[in-house]
């Protein structure tokens, strides 16, 4: 999520298999060293090393995270009720008479 891709990136399945199978993978420069320890720890491959849920909150990456943080602005908020906000209330329950 943080790169907006996947971390394995294969020409067919069998070769993503592969890759994911060998923890190959790259990390770019432009997120931090916590953040690359994190992603480290999760696609580990050896299940002994995994980082356990408990562990991956405690993260040092997760520290300063802001639990109210907002994911849309106000104008987005506005397009995301007009857009894709039904003004037929009659049709938001459209599928439960089938």
């Amino acid at each position: 999520m943080l790169y907006g891709t996947v971390p394995f990136k294969g020409a067919d399945m069998n070769e993503l298999h592969t890759l994911i199978k060998q923890g190959k993978y790259n990390l770019k420069d432009d997120i931090s060293a916590d953040a690359k320890s994190l992603i480290k720890g999760i696609l580990e491959v050896d299940p002994w090393k995994w980082l356990t849920l408990k562990q991956i909150l405690a993260h040092q990456w997760f520290i300063d995270v802001q639990t109210n943080l907002p994911i849309f602005t106000d104008t987005e908020l506005n397009t995301i009720k007009k857009e894709f906000t039904y003004n037929n209330v009659r049709r938001l329950n459209r599928n439960l008479h089938q």
